[in-house]
């Protein structure tokens, strides 16, 4: 579900950038937004297993078993772009963790 409050409850590193993934998300959620099915459109994604991101660099997200995720139904070079749900963190994953073909 989207909370708009996100940034009042969480302390983030560049909060401007994850409020704009936010918003993106609840309105691509949003039934206002007329946008499901399209290649932009976001799913909730739950994660298959651990995924450690720290050897590729700051825009990508680590991942915790069972965690749930927004993730964007467009792959970028393989990678799938999500938001943790759980930890308000966003960045590319590998889209096998979140049951997304290559």
């Amino acid at each position: 579900k989207c909370n708009n409050s996100m940034a009042d409850n969480t302390i983030l590193a560049d909060t401007s950038r994850e409020a704009a993934i936010h918003a993106e998300i609840c309105d691509a959620s949003s039934d206002v937004a007329g946008r499901a099915g399209s290649s932009d459109s976001w799913q909730e994604r739950q994660a298959r297993d651990n995924w450690d991101s720290s050897k590729y660099g700051e825009g990508y997200l680590s991942l915790n078993k069972g965690e749930l995720l927004r993730v964007r139904n467009s792959l970028e070079e393989g990678w799938a772009y999500g938001w943790c749900i759980h930890r308000s963190g966003s960045g590319y994953i590998p889209p096998a963790f979140v049951g997304m073909e290559p």
